[in-house]
């Protein structure tokens, strides 16, 4: 009875200290930044007349099933994603992916709701079991909002890979 009472609270032990290092890694529960660790990932966007752009591509996400969220960065103002504000497409080899689904797949995992929050959010939902090292090549599109008389930058490329 000792030895099994003490096995399961090792497995608990070693359950625990496991869980932690996810959330110190790639976030979790406590982390609201990451997708499928318990809450969405939120990839923040500047923008300006001249680029859009992204903190880093690719960007890591731990990314088992759950939402992407990408917003305007604290200060950028006057901009909406348009309907095909975030646009999956066939990625070509980059260094450390294992894989790279094909959007025009009917299995492809992600699924894109389009722009929340009138134009201030965008919206994507991965489904589908896990895959570490798959990475996904998109293309991310601003537009004026209304009263902004800016021109668009161009379309930016980035890419996201699971961990």
């Amino acid at each position: 009875m000792k030895k099994t009472a003490f096995g399961l609270l090792l497995v608990a032990l070693v359950t625990v200290v496991a869980c932690s290092k996810l959330d110190q890694d790639h976030g979790g529960a406590g982390d609201p930044g990451v997708a499928g660790c318990g809450a969405p990932k939120t990839i923040y966007v500047v923008a300006s007349a001249s680029a859009a752009s992204v903190p880093s591509s690719p960007d890591h996400v731990c990314f088992a099933n759950g939402v992407i969220k990408w917003q305007f960065a604290s200060g950028t103002t006057g901009w909406v994603f348009p309907a095909n504000g975030i646009a999956f497409k066939t990625a070509t080899p980059y260094p450390g992916c294992t894989s790279y689904p094909d959007p025009s797949s009917a299995s492809f995992p992600i699924t894109c709701s389009g722009p929340k929050q009138n134009g201030a959010e965008f919206h994507c939902n991965k489904n589908g079991p896990p895959d570490k090292g798959a990475c996904y090549s998109y293309t991310v599109t601003v537009a004026p909002a209304p009263g902004n008389p800016a021109s668009a930058p161009p379309p930016l490329d980035p890419w996201i890979q699971s961990d």
